[in-house]
């Protein structure tokens, strides 16, 4: 009995020895579990977020663990998840959908391991959306006669600082612009598309240049779901997601060969903004 009690405790000893957190105290870590996707979004009180929250589970080795139970628990800020358990697929991912509460909430996705083993556990946060306009980042680039409007086209970059992905949802660009010889300022509605680094909003406009050597603008971008946009514009009382910030002026110069029209007389016509609503 002696020498099978020794042979147990030599075995013990060289399974703690082949494996990292294991001392005299604490049970075998066998698999662990790590964020896969989903962390530090951006959220809508009352809504889901964007992307799923996505784990992935691996064993020893670090290779995929599938058919595993993960359990999901909002531990801070309130919302409610799709699901309180899931298995992981053929990968070892898992996931779960969050409906965001309040204000940097927190959800805890814990692997149940096998009771020779530590449990192991990893947290998705996840706050507010914001979204910020950068003037630095920020630029008009002339672009060239736009034939059937005969006016100048601009390509509009408007650099953007937010926690939520943009293409998520309808972009709605307000601009107000004033002419260089105009007292008051005028308004026209566009619709932006994410550039492909996320880090900007880009559309497209055109001016038709009169006696005008400049144009000062102003932007303000307003996020829009889906589901309140029709034809192509939001729908009548439908409210935005979130506003950003009002940047600018940004002062657009007439280019050289830029459309000056006349009006039937002599003199050049008033200049004009093209534009969506």
């Amino acid at each position: 009995m002696k020498i099978l009690n020794s042979l147990r405790f030599t075995f013990i000893l060289i399974l703690c020895a082949t494996l990292t957190n294991c001392d005299d105290d604490d049970p075998v870590v066998c698999n662990t579990i790590a964020v896969h996707d989903g962390n530090d979004q951006g959220g809508v009180i009352g809504q889901a977020l964007s992307k799923d929250l996505q784990v992935k589970v691996t064993n020893t080795d670090g290779k995929p663990l599938p058919n595993t139970t993960v359990r999901w628990e909002v531990v801070e800020g309130g919302g409610s998840l799709s699901v309180s358990n899931s298995k992981t697929n053929e990968e070892g991912i898992a996931s779960s959908s969050w409906t965001f509460g309040q204000s940097n909430g927190r959800v805890r996705a814990t692997l149940e391991n096998s009771s020779q083993c530590k449990s192991s556990s990893t947290e998705f946060k996840a706050e507010p959306i914001s979204l910020t306009l950068n003037s630095s980042s920020t630029h008009i680039d002339p672009i060239g006669v736009k034939s059937q409007e005969n006016c100048f086209e601009f390509n509009y970059v408007i650099g953007v600082t937010t926690n939520t992905d943009l293409s998520h949802y309808f972009i709605d660009i307000e601009g107000e612009y004033k002419y260089e010889t105009r007292p008051s300022s005028e308004f026209y509605y566009a619709t932006g598309t994410v550039s492909a680094d996320r880090k900007s909003v880009t559309f497209m406009d055109c001016y038709i240049f009169g006696d005008e050597n400049y144009i000062d603008d102003w932007f303000t971008i307003s996020l829009y779901n889906y589901s309140d946009i029709e034809d192509g514009e939001p729908r009548e009382n439908a409210k935005p997601v979130i506003t950003s910030n009002r940047i600018g002026p940004f002062r657009t110069n007439r280019p050289p060969n830029s459309p000056r029209l006349a009006n039937g007389s002599d003199r050049p016509v008033v200049s004009a903004r093209l534009g969506r609503r």
